[in-house]
């Protein structure tokens, strides 16, 4: 039994870890160019920021070289440690960040494209996703977080019974249960 439960574990760590990779990719590629941005505009407290969001982000994902790049670029702002360093420091980062986007991409963790199906749900295929729905609600109402394995495992199917699936994923992925109780059960 502990050895389901710790390969369970591991599962779930596995999932959430992919799914924090997969919403780096839209939220941070556009980082370096933003920053470049405010670095002309002389906005500095936004160079900050980013490279700041970036640098955590990236340590909580284990990225160690982009979250040194990007501590840099933070520390050399905080500094004013001169246009050179800074500019330095930037290109590092952004080359950082587009070596690990790339992997991500070649690593296919890249968010796939909805699998939306306009094919309807036969007889069994709803009976199977509505059991889905209510084995993810009891799980969400326990404050399970292994309602996340579940749901991205029969998410296809989900997606053809449910057309607020993405919200729903979203909320189930940020761990807001109630959230995603309410809208599964306005969905279906």
């Amino acid at each position: 039994m502990r050895l389901l439960e710790t390969t369970s574990k591991r599962s779930l760590v596995v999932v959430v870890h992919v799914s924090m990779l997969r919403k780096f990719i839209p939220a941070q590629r556009d980082t370096a160019i933003l920053i470049h941005t405010a670095l002309a505009d002389g906005n500095v407290q936004t160079v900050e920021r980013l490279a700041h969001t970036l640098k955590g982000v990236a340590a909580h994902l284990g990225a160690e070289e982009l979250q040194q790049c990007a501590g840099m670029l933070e520390e050399n702002v905080r500094k004013h440690a001169g246009a050179p360093a800074t500019k330095a420091s930037l290109r590092h980062m952004a080359d950082a960040l587009d070596r690990l986007l790339q992997q991500l991409h070649a690593s296919h963790l890249a968010e796939p494209a909805a699998d939306i199906s306009t094919l309807a749900l036969d007889p069994q295929e709803r009976k199977q996703a509505l059991a889905v729905v209510e084995q993810i609600k009891g799980l969400l109402e326990q404050n399970d977080a292994h309602a996340l394995v579940v749901w991205e495992q029969h998410l296809p199917l989900l997606r053809r019974l449910l057309p607020d699936a993405d919200r729903i994923t979203e909320a189930i992925s940020e761990f807001e249960m109630e959230r995603a109780i309410e809208l599964l059960q306005a969905a279906a």
